[in-house]
């Protein structure tokens, strides 16, 4: 006879020596950080904040991006567990070039799915690839754009009990 979880979808303990899963998480990514609040075990919010610098010849570009991203986990069994998710983010841009400043904001949405691998108890490393809609708005010259793009993710996290 199979035997219940120890822990079910309505945040009930079932056994009192099983401890309840991982709840909220701190990450940092590739140019970035996040927080991550698991609402029942197997789904997750998260907010997130990105920012980066690039050069050139011509001039420079910083971007930062703030959004929401949500998850589906599926357990497998292993120290792998895959997810699917969405998000929705801000972005804001800035680039000077050739002694020209410009401004472009706009929003970010995608779909993704990935894996996160336990390396202990409290340590995860994350990764994952979607396709994003990235809609920009130029801000001085009044331009818009809108493209369709791969975005890939990483993270390592720490996560509290």
């Amino acid at each position: 006879m199979a035997s219940a979880p120890a822990w079910s979808e309505t945040s009930e303990l079932k056994s009192p020596e099983v401890k309840p899963p991982r709840t909220l998480a701190l990450g940092l990514s590739y140019l970035g950080v996040q927080v991550r609040y698991f609402f029942v075990p197997k789904w997750a919010g998260e907010v997130k904040y990105q920012f980066g610098t690039v050069n050139s010849d011509g001039g420079n570009t910083t971007s930062q991006v703030i959004g929401l991203r949500g998850y589906r986990f599926f357990d497998t069994g292993t120290a792998y567990r895959l997810y699917l998710g969405g998000e929705a983010s801000a972005v804001n841009s800035r680039d000077k070039q050739d002694g020209v400043f410009y401004r472009a904001t706009g929003t970010a949405l995608g779909a993704f799915g990935g894996f996160e691998y336990t390396i202990s108890k409290h340590w995860t490393l994350g990764l994952d690839i979607g396709p994003y809609l990235f809609s920009l708005k130029n801000n001085v010259v009044g331009g818009s754009d809108a493209s369709l793009d791969f975005v890939a993710n990483g993270a390592v996290s720490y996560y509290f009990r």
